[in-house]
């Protein structure tokens, strides 16, 4: 959902794999679009403050509950049945082919609801008091720095091709 390739980005997010640093915990696709949603929603969250950080993180808890339910867990081990720690299960992974193939299909399905959920609006939280000077948690100032060092955010957009 980028203007380019990045390779920045894709650097950043390989540690996701096979469940955050192959672990088998939270499923690099929901990760991922976790952080991708908060990526593509940098300027909001800058400029509205906190009521744009807590709609940000309603469109993140929708993202993970729609995740969970459409494939019945968000746990990578457990979608998959691989042990990413061995390399009997990596090469499991990829052969016959069947463990990659379903997380493909994930990501298919996840690319298509984040598309979807990020060309609505954020839930409107009015009467929320902003303060930018204390987050509702650290990834503001997460975002910041990597608009600040890498200049990242600017490459995300409203319309997609």
């Amino acid at each position: 959902m980028i203007d380019k390739p990045e390779d920045s980005i894709l650097k950043a997010f390989t540690g996701l794999e096979g469940g955050i640093v192959a672990s088998g915990s939270t499923c690099g696709v929901v990760s991922g679009g976790a952080m991708g949603l908060a990526l593509s929603h940098y300027d909001e969250i800058i400029n509205d403050g906190l009521s744009a950080q807590i709609g940000v993180l309603s469109l993140i808890e929708d993202y993970v509950n729609w995740f969970d339910k459409k494939y019945k867990t968000t746990f990578c081990r457990e979608r998959t049945g691989v042990n990413f720690y061995s390399g009997m299960g990596q090469l499991r992974y990829f052969a016959p082919g069947d463990k990659v193939a379903k997380c493909m299909w994930h990501i298919r399905g996840a690319l298509r609801h984040l598309h979807s959920a990020y060309q609505k609006d954020m839930p409107n939280n009015v009467g929320i008091s902003d303060n930018n000077d204390n987050p509702i948690h650290c990834a503001t100032q997460v975002l910041k720095g990597i608009k600040e060092q890498t200049g990242l955010a600017f490459f995300y957009k409203r319309n997609f091709v």
